[in-house]
This record gives C-alpha cells, structure tokens and sequence, in this order.
C-alpha cells in the first residue's frame, strides 16, 4: 500500500523521531522522504545541552545520509534556531518562525516570507555560540574550519556582550594557541558556555516554589 502511495507523488515523513513510536527499525524499514525531530528534545536543550545537541546532530547526519529532509520541530525562540542552523539543519518549524494562523494570515506570510535554506554567519544567543563552538570542537579534524580571530563570528558575538568577558578571554585563548593546549581551551570554553546557558535557563524560568 505504501508503495502504492508514493507511485502516486505522497512523501512519506516520520514524525517526532525520538520518541514514541518512531523508532530506527521503522525508519530502516520504511522508504521515508522527510523526518522530523521530536520538539520534545528541544524542551531539555538548555537543561541538557550537550547530549540534546549530539542527539539533534547524529539526526540530522543520520537522515542526511539516508536521503531525508530532517526538520527540527520546536524552535521557539532565536537561541533554538542558531542551534538547529548549525548542528546542520536546513528546515525547522515552531513559535520562532510563526505562530498558528488562519488560511488568510497564511498567504499574506507566504507571499511576504522568502523561504530559503537555514543560513547564519552571525551569532546573537549564548544558546547559539555554545552550539557553533560545541560542532567545532566535535568536527571530524578538529579546528579545522577556525577562522581566524578577527573573522570568527564568536568574535563579534563577545565584542557585543559585556557581561561575557570571562568567554572572551577564553574564547581569544582557544585562537591563539595549538595542539593539547587548543582542545584543553576549547573545553573549558564549551564548559562555561554551558553554565552561562542554564543560569540564563533558570533566569528565564525560574523553578517553582
């Protein structure tokens, strides 16, 4: 039957790959166009953000080589999608982008919203730098897309926050140094990334009493 469907033009999408019913067998099984990303993942990033970060990546990479278009559902504010954008995804959908909206609202926000692959060479949210630097770190020949310091997008995200000088420091350490003493500051950088994330985290949603 499934066959059948797709003779006829139906793509086939996996929905919410992480969770529930969706699983690795059935992907294996099934001739799936699209997957998408669980949202549920999104929600534990900045709890958890290096396993949700390797999880998302070893997706998107999965279904890159299977021939999928992987969207990462959930993003919902600017921090997810600098994410999304570079761990290597290309289509995403959340409050981020829009929000719910009548067939009316639709056409005026397709006509008016030119949809073309996630890009960015600018970083804006801590979420973002830690996601940029963490893929680096994790490249396959490690540092060897660094750019140089006054290139480096993390540059101009440090230069227009004051409050992150600690990172700037550390993040000029990362540059101007090699081999052992390069991944040693790269993770301590990662390290204070992540506890610049879960304390903006705890600021933007405060535990209940």
């Amino acid at each position: 039957m499934i066959a059948r469907l797709l003779k006829t033009g139906i793509r086939l999408s996996m929905d919410d790959l992480g969770s529930g019913y969706s699983s690795l067998l059935r992907l294996s099984r099934l001739p799936f166009s699209d997957i998408k990303v669980d949202q549920g993942l999104l929600k534990q990033l900045r709890k958890s953000p290096l396993q949700i970060m390797s999880m998302i990546r070893t997706i998107i990479r999965m279904g890159t080589d299977l021939g999928c278009t992987v969207f990462v559902e959930g993003l919902e504010d600017p921090g997810m999608v600098e994410t999304a954008t570079f761990l290597g995804a290309s289509h995403g959908q959340g409050f981020a982008m829009a929000r719910p909206m009548t067939k009316e609202q639709f056409h005026n926000f397709h006509s008016g919203t030119p949809f073309t692959p996630a890009r960015t060479t600018s970083i804006r949210t801590t979420l973002g730098a830690l996601a940029y630097h963490w893929r680096l770190f994790h490249h396959d020949d490690a540092f060897s897309e660094l750019l140089p310091l006054s290139n480096c997008p993390m540059t101009g995200f440090f230069k227009e926050r004051d409050d992150l000088k600690e990172g700037d420091l550390l993040h000029r350490a990362v540059h101007e140094t090699k081999g052992n003493t390069q991944r040693e500051n790269s993770r301590k950088l990662i390290d204070w990334l992540i506890l610049r994330v879960q304390e903006e985290d705890m600021v933007k949603d405060p535990p209940s009493a």
